[in-house]
């Protein structure tokens, strides 16, 4: 019985975490109203979880993609270093697949639209360095396991 009590009090505690965390995207000093625009709104729900925990969930999934945004110019990948063979983004987009955020076209609202565009370039260069990371690891457990079953 006292083990069921245990398991109840910390469902019960991260329930409460939970709720009362901050959305990540609060960080960019943005909170949003009812009347907030969609476009907003959605751009906002891409950054509720901190990068590292949408990863998380997202890989547990099997639902891994790079988050980027669309412009004039074409796609913009934020994080990937200039540093990467050419082409890398390419071949990542094509092995994981890419995530479109909306609300990162050319009109900008106003100036919290503003703040969260700039804080989803951020947090979107943070969580691709993270898949960059999470997909290199996963890669080279298959690369060794190739290995020791040879």
């Amino acid at each position: 019985m006292t083990r069921f009590f245990q398991y109840c009090t910390v469902i019960g505690i991260s329930i409460l975490l939970l709720a009362c965390s901050k959305p990540d995207y609060e960080k960019s000093g943005v909170r949003l109203g009812n009347d907030a625009p969609v476009s907003m709104r959605s751009l906002a729900d891409m950054m509720m979880l901190p990068p590292q925990d949408r990863l998380s969930n997202y890989s547990d999934q099997g639902y891994l993609r790079v988050l980027a945004y669309q412009t004039m110019d074409g796609l913009k990948v934020p994080g990937f270093a200039e540093n990467y063979e050419e082409g890398f983004s390419d071949k990542l987009i094509e092995s994981v697949g890419v995530e479109l955020a909306p609300g990162m076209g050319d009109q900008i609202l106003n100036d919290d639209h503003l703040k969260l565009q700039r804080y989803f370039i951020d947090y979107a260069g943070r969580y691709n360095q993270l898949l960059v990371d999470h997909v290199a690891a996963i890669s080279l457990a298959k690369h060794n396991a190739s290995i020791t079953t040879k």
